[in-house]
């Protein structure tokens, strides 16, 4: 581990990425990178090479960045099992790097 943290701000957009004394490493800018005004995190976790998954607020969308900070990938819809414009609250990874989210309007849990 490098020990930083990553820090999502919904107040600002963005997700930061801090060291042990609080400095500033890495700044995301969702909504430029993204290229949605609306993007905004709600939630984040790291998978087991360091990469960054965010789930987006009032969202179907998740978003993944390396532990540099540079864009990997986005997708709008994370299952095609979901019904409707379902908004994705949390994420999370396991053991074998699977990524995992939880739907805000039943708490079922998809892949």
């Amino acid at each position: 581990p490098d020990n930083m943290v990553w820090i999502s701000d919904q107040s600002k957009n963005n997700l930061q990425k801090r060291n042990t004394a609080g400095e500033l490493i890495v700044n995301i800018d969702l909504p430029t990178i993204l290229q949605s005004s609306s993007a905004s995190p709600a939630q984040v976790c790291l998978d087991k090479h360091q990469n960054v998954w965010v789930a987006l607020q009032n969202s179907s969308a998740i978003a993944s960045f390396n532990k540099e900070g540079v864009y990997l990938d986005a997708t709008n819809n994370i299952n095609s099992t979901f019904d409707g414009n379902r908004i994705v609250y949390g994420i999370a990874t396991d053991s074998s790097d699977n990524i995992w989210t939880i739907s805000k309007q039943n708490l079922s849990g998809q892949l």
